[in-house]
């Protein structure tokens, strides 16, 4: 067995448990105001989080003007269009299906890296993936597969167009911006985003989150800072440790995480099957995520 990449999966994790438990936070939000608005205050509080770590930890602010093409691509993608599709999405469907359609991140993910970073995909990656996919079909129908058809609807073809846009965000930013730290590079990148969707806003920004109570503003400082701000930075200091496939298998924890927190705080039933489903996903991406001395490589 090859020495364990503990660092890289504790990044992952932190970055997918805090972005499961924001689906259900951000749905709450998103009944008092519109998506622009949600946006600029989660990318905001975002880039100030960011901005106030950088300063502390006296990172280089510094990134080459050749790059900045890179940083701008990649806020694009990932900031801007995956987050305004998310969160339209978000709107139209529930926090669970969100959770358990973002798990096709991993296999776009993986084909992706495979041809433009080229990563092998592993057959132990190969069957991780499967043994999840199992898992997590089993986890949101509650062992009633024909409801996983049964309820699609506009929202969820949304939240299919994000995991595109997110794939190719954790691909162009690792063959692109490695080099730079993950805690500036998401900073510009949340700074970028916030700046779009305040032009997008104009002046009914204020008038909008006037009617947030105390307990909503919190949920948007809690999805500015820590969805938004760190979860972006662990996300991509996992990406510069681990191969992209093995990266967004962790993405799997999120529709846990996100049933779970709709248990806690909505009240949502979780049932013996799902707990069953729960540990045949966390069998597969342990598959997946573990090397063997001699990998089986597809390429």
């Amino acid at each position: 067995m090859s020495r364990l990449p503990i660092k890289g999966w504790t990044f992952a994790l932190l970055a997918t448990f805090t972005w499961g438990g924001y689906l259900s936070l951000a749905k709450i939000v998103l009944e008092k105001i519109t998506v622009e608005h949600f946006l600029v205050l989660r990318f905001f509080i975002g880039a100030a989080v960011l901005f106030g770590i950088i300063i502390l930890t006296r990172d280089s602010l510094v990134i080459k003007r050749v790059q900045w093409w890179a940083v701008i691509f990649t806020a694009t993608i990932g900031i801007i269009l995956h987050q305004s599709i998310q969160a339209t999405g978000l709107r139209f469907t529930t926090a669970t299906n969100t959770g358990w359609i973002l798990t096709f991140i991993p296999v776009v993910t993986g084909l992706l890296a495979y041809w433009f970073l080229h990563e092998p995909i592993r057959l132990k990656q190969v069957i991780g993936l499967i043994i999840a996919g199992v898992g997590l079909i089993t986890l949101i129908t509650n062992g009633d597969v024909l409801h996983l058809f049964s309820s699609y609807h506009y929202g969820d073809y949304l939240i299919m167009g994000s995991v595109v846009t997110w794939s190719i965000y954790t691909v162009s930013t690792k063959k692109y911006l490695s080099g730079y730290s993950a805690l500036v590079v998401s900073m510009y990148q949340m700074l970028l985003g916030g700046i779009f969707f305040l032009a997008l806003s104009g002046s009914t920004l204020m008038v909008d989150v006037i009617h947030l109570s105390n307990l909503e503003w919190c949920y948007v400082v809690l999805a500015g800072a820590f969805a938004s701000g760190l979860a972006y930075v662990w996300w991509n200091s996992a990406a510069k440790l681990l191969d992209s496939l093995t990266t967004s298998m962790f993405m799997f924890f999120e529709s846990i995480v996100a049933m779970v927190v709709g248990f806690l705080l909505l009240g949502e039933h979780i049932s013996v099957v799902q707990l069953l489903g729960i540990g045949v996903i966390i069998l597969g991406v342990c598959v997946a995520i573990i090397k063997p001395k001699e990998s089986m490589v597809t390429k």
